[in-house]
């Protein structure tokens, strides 16, 4: 742009707004199934702010305006270093918006994928900002309910946590549906799982897994199937090999099966004080209220640590098939969030919308946040939680992908390499089926797969699927399978959890190879195939389309 705007911003589209209340838009964050996020000028203040759009189609409705109403009561309600600050709101207009502090930066899984783990006094500066920012949250009376690395960013002056989109005032009347589970797989709290009451403590735990994530690089329960994350949270020790040994005996703490034995964040925000004050000798008189003394630590260690400015979101590529047979995918981000979609997983490698929440799209991602779109989208740091990727230019007669006029997408991601995911998500993001993929094997003649399903958001209106909806592209050649299985939704079990596994076989099938997916639609049509790169020798799924064989 030309006019002072930073180019990071992605260009208006010829129907975006001029205006949201009383900020003019200069670029467009992010967008998911719940709406939009734009980047706007808040003119009082001589910066920008983050504005999160609601579909004029969901603002119609009284429950969802319902649900956006009391997040933005949520975020008003909350005041913290570590918090973006509310900025205004409108719930009652045709276009119902929220408008946050803008937080340019990367967020926690975008910043230890590309520099590993944090250590010494950031990571301890990181602890107490998170642990601080749920001080605040919890001071009012709300439990957050998805700390996660996607709604974390690590802004220039410390860590911000977002997404209050199915944060929960403590007493109040569940607006979220029953019989699901609210949160993300792998970072929830066993009570979460296990029909437990969810309290601040439940925080807590997310909390411990965070900053075990910080200072390992790794999760702390694994990645895999929703089902499996939940039996290890539930049943295993978390993984805090190589965290620093003065900080392990709060983080077991913090992760303790049993909320009773978990600090509060205030216990939790002094011991990491003591910590910094030990470890790295400083000489300040201790006492001070939280919000002085994490600004205090801030101000000492979260040095290096300005942003780059945040990429714009990707665009999504539209070509042609080149090839007969071959197969068209992406990277898009899945729009549910939470709001939708009450298990937003984030066992991909982050369609979880880091900033997530900006546009209510997150992951797996992908949000409700509070403020700011970021990583579930993967999209680059500061608010940009949105848009879709494309592969590699030497792998587009490969792969490909795209949408449908109805709102329909095709997705495709990676956690942590041994888990790959296909996600065919209708109406917009309001309900989809998720296909996961993993532990690909050969056999005598060819490739076997173990894959489960799952569905979200609305989820009797998720799609089933069957063997015929997978196959492997080897030399130009669709390879279909051997198997015979048949996934449809099972609504009565608790979201995230249904109980299922199949066996995917595809004779002829390469070591190494592309396994594309096309997905159903509710009306017998198909959605654009996805495909993803695998490798049975290492076990390992990648998006990385140019390595594909």
């Amino acid at each position: 742009m030309t006019d002072g705007t930073p180019t990071y911003f992605a260009p208006l589209l010829d129907d975006d707004p001029e205006r949201i209340g009383p900020y003019p838009v200069v670029g467009r964050i992010g967008a998911g199934g719940m709406g939009s996020v734009f980047a706007a000028r808040d003119d009082r203040r001589d910066g920008y702010v983050a504005v999160k759009v609601v579909r004029d189609e969901l603002a119609t409705d009284p429950e969802f305006r319902a649900r956006f109403a009391r997040e933005v009561d949520l975020v008003q309600r909350v005041h913290s270093p570590c918090v973006p600050a509310f900025r205004g709101a409108d719930t009652e207009s045709t276009t119902a918006w929220l408008a946050t502090e803008y937080v340019p930066g990367p967020t926690l899984r975008e910043y230890v994928r590309a520099n590993g783990a944090l250590s010494g006094g950031k990571l301890l500066a990181l602890a107490a900002g998170l642990v601080e920012a749920l001080h605040a949250i919890h001071g009012q009376g709300i439990v957050h309910r998805d700390l996660k690395p996607g709604n974390v960013i690590l802004g220039p002056s410390g860590p911000k946590v977002l997404d209050f989109g199915i944060a929960r005032a403590i007493g109040e009347t569940a607006l979220t549906r029953t019989g699901g589970v609210v949160g993300t797989a792998g970072w929830m709290s066993p009570e979460q799982y296990g029909g437990g009451q969810v309290t601040e403590q439940s925080d807590i735990f997310s909390w411990g897994a965070l900053v075990a994530f910080a200072a390992t690089g790794r999760e702390p329960f694994g990645a895999g199937a929703p089902n499996a994350l939940a039996y290890r949270v539930l049943k295993s020790d978390p993984d805090l090999e190589g965290t620093p040994g003065e900080l392990r005996p709060l983080l077991e703490a913090a992760l303790a099966k049993d909320p009773a034995a978990r600090p509060t964040a205030g216990q939790a925000l002094r011991a990491v004080e003591r910590l910094w004050r030990s470890t790295r000798a400083v000489d300040a008189a201790p006492g001070q209220d939280p919000a002085t003394a994490v600004t205090t630590l801030l101000n000492a260690e979260w040095t290096g640590m300005a942003a780059a400015p945040p990429k714009p979101p990707r665009k999504r590529r539209r070509r042609p098939l080149l090839v007969a047979g071959a197969v068209l995918g992406a990277l898009t981000l899945l729009g549910g969030g939470a709001l939708a979609a009450p298990l937003a997983m984030d066992t991909l490698s982050e369609q979880e919308s880091g900033n997530d929440g900006g546009a209510d799209g997150g992951g797996p991602d992908n949000g409700n946040a509070g403020g700011q779109v970021g990583e579930d989208g993967d999209g680059g740091g500061g608010q940009d939680a949105g848009g879709t990727a494309g592969p590699p230019d030497a792998a587009v007669d490969q792969v490909s992908g795209g949408g449908n006029d109805d709102g329909a997408t095709a997705q495709v991601g990676a956690a942590q390499g041994n888990v790959g995911l296909f996600t065919a998500s209708l109406g917009g993001g309001l309900a989809a089926t998720q296909v996961f993929v993993h532990s690909p094997q050969p056999t005598d003649d060819g490739i076997r797969f173990t894959i489960n399903g799952q569905s979200q958001g609305v989820r009797g209106q998720a799609p089933g699927f069957t063997q015929d909806a997978l196959y492997v592209v080897a030399d130009g050649e669709e390879l279909t399978p051997d198997s015979q299985f048949s996934y449809t939704p099972a609504p009565e079990e608790p979201q995230g959890q249904e109980t299922n596994e199949f066996t995917l076989s595809i004779s002829g099938a390469p070591e190494s190879g592309l396994l594309a997916f096309q997905g159903p639609t509710t009306d017998g049509g198909q959605l654009p195939p996805v495909g993803i790169c695998y490798d049975a020798a290492t076990g390992i799924f990648t998006v990385e389309y140019s390595e594909c064989t």
